[in-house]
């Protein structure tokens, strides 16, 4: 599974630079397309967050199919008419979020919308308000959540590994009564509300420009920028994170009998997880998503590491260590707003 969270992030940010004509024009066609409006919304504008599930409609389907053309991506989305527990377990999913991240998907949320042929789980995108970002959509692919969510999030968790039968990761992010797809699917729309309202507030440079991250209140804590480019500002010690790649699996340079030391290195840092240290976007929502997730929700967050077959570690987030919380500061007092 290839996840593509920020789908066209890093391509708004550098495509101008490097692509041949043919695709600067899809690229301007992005930009300016009638999906990134208010106005294919506004009929979920006054109704709650659960309520804002539906179908993509045609002119986003079209938006998602430019994307992926530009990105390379063989798929060709379509809307997806989701069978009745799925569209079920996604308005519940919705509908029991804390009432903090209610407050901000009413305020945020243009809509959530059912795809197949993304070719990724997810993906969220703003929309171009005139001289702001403050609302945005979330696309879902049906067809790609359908595990529990203690088995999804070890499969993401170990992806970045070579496997070698020698060690792996078992994540907990629900006790076994409520480790079902409705959790799962909750876990990614929370960190997807984290890429929507760290976008809205400028918690992070923006993905449709070319920002340096010392400039954003959130971003400047863990980034700093090296010829033009954001580098974390722990890489002395973490010293395997450019090497990660999520959903590499076999293709990964890191055999899985690293995962002990990787978690070590990242021990030494405030990312709230593995897949947080990625870039700045993902260090917001990754932020975002374990705080609601554990404080919020009070709900569990721990990475088991097994080493031929033996627990040999279990490690929380450390987001909550001491060197997280300047990031656990302006969480409390996102939600205090």
């Amino acid at each position: 599974m290839v996840k593509r969270f920020v789908a066209v992030f890093a391509v708004l940010a550098l495509a101008v630079l490097v692509m041949p004509s043919s695709s600067f024009a899809v690229f301007e066609e992005l930009v300016k397309h009638p999906a990134r409006s208010p106005e294919p919304y506004k009929q979920y504008a006054n109704k709650a967050p659960y309520d804002r599930v539906a179908p993509a409609p045609d002119v986003l389907v079209d938006y998602l199919r430019l994307d992926n053309k530009l990105n390379g991506y063989p798929e060709v989305p379509k809307a997806a008419s989701a069978d009745k527990a799925f569209l079920q377990d996604v308005k519940d999913a919705v509908r029991e979020l804390p009432k903090p991240v209610q407050a901000q998907l009413s305020k945020h949320l243009a809509g959530i919308f059912l795809v197949r042929e993304l070719g990724t789980t997810s993906l969220t995108e703003v929309l171009t308000v005139p001289a702001n970002e403050q609302k945005g959509f979330i696309v879902l692919d049906v067809d790609f959540i359908s595990k529990p969510v203690n088995e999804w999030a070890s499969l993401r968790a170990n992806s970045p590994f070579a496997p070698d039968g020698r060690a792996e990761i078992k994540a907990v992010l629900e006790e076994p009564e409520n480790d079902n797809r409705k959790a799962a699917i909750q876990y990614i729309l929370i960190h997807q509300i984290g890429h929507l309202v760290g976008a809205a507030i400028g918690a992070f440079p923006s993905w449709n420009k070319d920002e340096p991250a010392e400039n954003f209140a959130f971003s400047r804590i863990s980034w700093k920028t090296v010829n033009g480019k954001p580098v974390s500002k722990f890489d002395d010690e973490f010293t395997m994170r450019p090497k990660i790649k999520f959903y590499s699996l076999a293709d990964s340079s890191i055999p899985a009998v690293k995962i002990p030391e990787c978690y070590e290195q990242l021990r030494q840092t405030d990312f709230a997880s593995l897949y947080a240290s990625r870039n700045v976007w993902s260090d917001f929502a990754g932020a975002y998503s374990v705080y609601v997730h554990t404080v919020l929700q009070k709900k569990p967050w721990i990475m088991e590491i097994y080493t031929d077959g033996v627990k040999t570690g279990a490690f929380p987030s450390p987001l909550f260590g001491e060197r997280g919380m300047a990031k656990v500061q302006f969480l409390e007092n996102l939600f205090k707003q």
